[in-house]
């Protein structure tokens, strides 16, 4: 597949964050089975009605971080290492960090998820 174009997110320590600007087709699908896989449609009665449905509880978190992993295509760090995308880089950022980069990711998607 060809390069997508990316835009870029800087971060409160001066990190470079890479994004795409779009998600493919198969893409959001790996995403979306993450929230169906986390769903429990419980029936009501023999006659297969629908009841509650309830989520497990870590779904829509394993979401984010599947899109965020999907999304981001590079880091670089103010001195200009780069690394690679993991959960624990995410989940070290400062929060407003974190929420920076995940908007912008949502932003992009929202009308596809």
């Amino acid at each position: 597949m060809s390069n997508r174009e990316v835009q870029t997110i800087k971060l409160s320590d001066n990190t470079d964050v890479d994004i795409v600007t779009y998600l493919t087709w198969g893409e959001k699908e790996q995403i979306q089975s993450i929230f169906v896989g986390g769903a429990k449609v419980n029936k009501i009665d023999a006659q297969n009605q629908i009841g509650d449905v309830t989520f497990e509880e870590n779904m829509l978190f394993d979401a984010k971080i599947k899109a965020l992993s999907l999304a981001i295509k590079s880091i670089r760090l103010s001195d200009g290492q780069e690394v690679s995308f993991t959960r624990e880089w995410m989940e070290n950022l400062r929060s407003e960090d974190g929420d920076l980069i995940f908007n912008a990711v949502n932003q992009m998607n929202k009308k596809k998820l």
